[in-house]
């Protein structure tokens, strides 16, 4: 890494002639793991440093980067890749020396497998997170009205007003929750131990991207106050220990991340947590002795007061920048044709958009294969028969020979490496793979929204939590992410361009359940309209046999 560039007027640094530019965060691993790879691969690079505590993500600029308004976003040249599944592959495929994927179809499954694991996992994770760390930090460094200004200057959004609102009251998880959340973390942790066994990486005896995507989340267990025993996880603490001697792993800390650490890590905050938690009543005179003490401390740490006291238009966020060398995207190689003789198998469930993209490439590569139905509504999916095929109880699960594959995004890769030799539902390029996994990351950053959109319409929960303005605010988003869908089909008949590609049926699937609930309306967006009429027509056709049992 060179320097930060501070606006758009810095320019790059001298010795990044690719342009390539991180838009970063101390504290994401999300972020992390971006900067493993770069510095893997030994590529210079500057950063963008976003204030996140302060919604700097959320600004319209920076939507305009990544319309999922996390972090990484990663600029090559002119080119945005954003999610860090998408920008590590892109990296990968655009620069091969020093590979982070092995070379056959069958690891690359396993090493996409945990790359999946971990973004399911973060689901539980980054709640609980904002519960017992940032929360707290929030809640004793500036008072609501403080951070309603601060974040206001970011964003006017009323979704994300009412985010703010809940980290500084805490009221992101119930006690309950965090229990909860807490057993599904340790949980996980247990497969992360189980994988690890007589191994020193998680896939092929490798270092591969599996490792870098996992252990920056596992590392921050240690934040929300989760301890990884050496009685139950020795094998992930010698896995740990392995890889923090790798010099990018070392470098790929920040000291602002460090000093997070060192915050989250320290008895204070477990006291801090205790106290807060407590009703003001409760409180004894050392409890808020504490309290304001420890919030001046930090207050100063994140400099507040300046923050407060600077112009209320935010900097001129740097934009990507061209680059001194030409880009030109690297082909991938096309996978050689062999024919297969090992049996296919699909569980997959009728209501889930996830088994039906599945079944719908599988039928466009021409496979044959058994289609077992795992009935979601009466919760199959929990069952130890189906979580001895995934343990995370989710759909669908792809069996060949005696490779067992499970998350969407991996068993399609893996099916269009294998099969698809026209190479037309991936593309042929770096580019054309990161488009792919960039649309897919925007259906997955709607995730929070369509689950229980998901669990009320089409599991018909009975007692759904989803109130009336939950519902409204859930589809509000989902149409805010639409729009990106809609601008992009104004000069391009896909999502990719002028050819279909599997994001076009990913989406497709999604909008398929989308149109089940009350309140969203497919016809107000005129392109994604016309879209999904092509689409319907194209899915209609289906000339194999699915064999059911």
């Amino acid at each position: 890494m060179a320097k930060i560039l501070l606006d758009d007027q810095s320019p790059l640094s001298a010795t990044n002639v690719e342009g390539l530019v991180l838009y970063n965060s101390a504290a994401s691993p999300c972020v992390r793991r971006c900067r493993i790879a770069l510095l893997e691969k030994g590529l210079d690079y500057d950063t963008v440093e976003m204030d996140l505590p302060n919604m700097e993500q959320r600004r319209e600029e920076y939507l305009s980067l990544n319309p999922n308004g996390y972090v990484p976003t990663l600029s090559h040249g002119a080119q945005v890749i954003f999610d860090s599944g998408a920008i590590n592959e892109y990296l990968d495929e655009q620069f091969p020396q020093t590979p982070l994927l092995p070379e056959s179809a069958k690891d690359r499954a396993q090493v996409r497998m945990w790359i999946g694991s971990e973004e399911t996992m973060s689901k539980d994770f980054r709640p609980l997170l904002y519960q017992r760390v940032m929360g707290p930090i929030t809640h004793i460094t500036r008072s609501l009205d403080e951070a309603r200004l601060i974040n206001g200057r970011c964003t006017r959004d009323p979704l994300d007003m009412a985010w703010g609102d809940r980290v500084w009251n805490m009221q992101i998880l119930t006690a309950q929750q965090e229990v909860q959340q807490e057993r599904k973390l340790m949980q996980w942790l247990d497969s992360v131990e189980a994988g690890l066994m007589n191994k020193h990486y998680l896939v092929a005896e490798q270092f591969t991207l599996a490792d870098i995507s996992v252990f920056p989340r596992v590392v921050m267990f240690s934040y929300l106050g989760l301890e990884i025993t050496p009685s139950r996880f020795p094998n992930v603490l010698k896995w740990i220990e392995r890889l923090e001697k790798r010099p990018s792993f070392e470098a790929s800390m920040s000291e602002q991340a460090k000093k997070l650490r060192k915050m989250a890590t320290s008895p204070l905050m477990p006291k801090l947590r205790g106290i807060l938690n407590k009703q003001k009543s409760e409180r004894g005179v050392l409890d808020n002795f504490f309290v304001w003490g420890l919030g001046r401390v930090m207050r100063k740490i994140q400099k507040i007061d300046q923050v407060l006291l600077a112009v209320a238009t935010p900097r001129t966020l740097p934009m990507p920048k061209q680059a001194l060398l030409p880009v030109k995207f690297h082909s991938n190689s096309k996978p050689q044709f062999v024919e297969n003789a090992k049996a296919l198998t699909l569980w997959g469930s009728e209501i889930s958009p996830h088994s039906a993209r599945i079944v719908k490439l599988m039928s466009f590569l021409g496979l044959a294969y058994t289609y077992q139905e795992i009935d979601l509504k009466n919760g199959e999916q929990k069952t130890n028969t189906f979580k001895n095929l995934n343990p995370l109880a989710e759909v669908p699960v792809l069996q060949h020979g005696d490779m067992i594959i499970h998350d969407s995004r991996a068993i399609a890769e893996y099916l269009i490496e294998r099969f698809d030799h026209q190479q037309l539902w991936w593309g042929s390029d770096s580019l054309h793979g990161a488009q792919n996994r960039m649309w897919l990351a925007l259906e997955a950053g709607t995730y929070k929204e369509i689950k229980p959109l998901f669990n009320k319409y089409m599991m018909h929960q009975k007692h759904s939590p989803l109130s009336a303005v939950d519902e409204q605010s859930a589809l509000q988003r989902i149409e805010q992410k639409l729009q990106v869908l809609e601008k992009a089909l104004e000069n391009s008949e896909f999502l990719c361009g002028e050819s279909i590609r599997y994001a076009d049926i990913a989406w497709y699937t999604r909008l398929e359940m989308l149109i089940n609930i009350p309140g969203f309306i497919i016809k107000s967006s005129s392109n994604i309209y016309d879209w999904y009429t092509s689409m319907a027509k194209v899915m209609a056709k289906d000339s194999y046999q699915v064999f059911k049992n």
